[in-house]
């Protein structure tokens, strides 16, 4: 007995186009679809700096011995709980 081929369905035209318009209508910057990786509870980002302060946290992290990301989170949770002075207002 021989072993027979899988037949292979193409997709009907419909459900092309249908993917078509939903990547479009999700890839809209409003689209409501958020990117990222996550990992449990957290999300992640990127953000770009300037190499100077890009230095300046790799030479703190080191001298407090812990992570540029947890450096970079201590100083978000201290801006959080305590504010922020911009342009010398509160």
């Amino acid at each position: 007995m021989a072993i027979a081929k899988r037949v292979n369905k193409q997709a009907a035209p419909e459900d092309v186009h249908a993917k078509a318009v939903d990547a479009f209508i999700n890839s809209a910057p409003d689209s409501g679809k958020s990117t990222g990786l996550t990992a449990g509870r957290r999300r992640q980002i990127s953000h770009a700096l300037m190499q100077h302060k890009l230095d300046a946290l790799d030479a703190m992290s080191a001298k407090l011995g812990i992570s540029r990301a947890a450096l970079i989170n201590i100083g978000i949770d201290q801006v959080l709980n305590r504010g922020v002075s911009v342009g010398g207002e509160d």
